[in-house]
């Protein structure tokens, strides 16, 4: 495993609140997390990320125009490489969902302690995706309809992608574990998203779960 820190980009349009946020984690990360950019400007968030080159992008969702949606939005469709978590201090579920359908791969409560966020976070970073149980019930009961059907309608080696892609297996791990390259790995992979009428990894896990894929 990489010794290396994983490396952060906040997002935020209050610098008090980056600023003290990054002497936090610096404190309870041990080196494990490392804050190499903070920006403002949801408008720069890509521009920024592509100079410090964070593994992860921690956006505030409620940013001035253009918003936190529209970075989260520009960020995974511009660096899909950055693991995108949303932060937010509205306990309102349809926003975070939102981001998640626009390609976060999880939802952080503004009010956690900094302590608690240093194992979600290298998780985020290492492919896990975080939901708060209610955010992962609605994606479930969202699902629900179909999710019986899609499993009769795959192949054996349709469904053991299906997994690997619902527990949170990189591009990377795809690919060893099915001897293809890596491009191949994410071409399978967004096929079967398309296959299941899922727009982000987060929903296929939600389906997987439906499906008894995960039991």
């Amino acid at each position: 495993m990489s010794t290396q820190p994983v490396r952060v980009l906040l997002v935020d349009d209050h610098p008090a609140f980056s600023r003290g946020l990054a002497l936090l984690l610096a404190a309870e990360a041990r080196e494990r997390l490392e804050v190499v950019g903070q920006v403002d400007d949801a408008a720069q968030a890509v521009a920024t990320a592509r100079r410090v080159r964070p593994d992860l992008a921690l956006v505030d969702l409620s940013m001035p125009e253009p918003g936190g949606l529209a970075a989260v939005r520009a960020l995974t469709r511009e660096l899909p490489a950055v693991a995108v978590l949303v932060l937010s201090g509205l306990l309102e579920d349809e926003p975070a969902l939102e981001a998640l359908r626009a390609g976060a791969r999880g939802f952080v409560p503004k009010t956690s302690d900094p302590a608690s966020l240093v194992s979600p976070l290298l998780a985020a970073a290492d492919g896990w995706a975080l939901l708060p149980p209610r955010l992962l019930a609605r994606l479930v009961s969202h699902g629900a309809p179909r999710a019986a059907g899609l499993r009769a309608q795959l192949d054996e080696d349709q469904v053991a992608l299906w997994r690997m892609v619902a527990l949170g297996h990189s591009a990377e791990q795809v690919a060893t574990r099915l001897y293809v390259s890596e491009r191949t790995a994410k071409r399978m992979v967004a096929g079967l998203l398309e296959r299941l009428g899922a727009s982000t990894r987060m929903e296929a896990a939600a389906l997987a779960g439906r499906a008894g894929l995960l039991d």
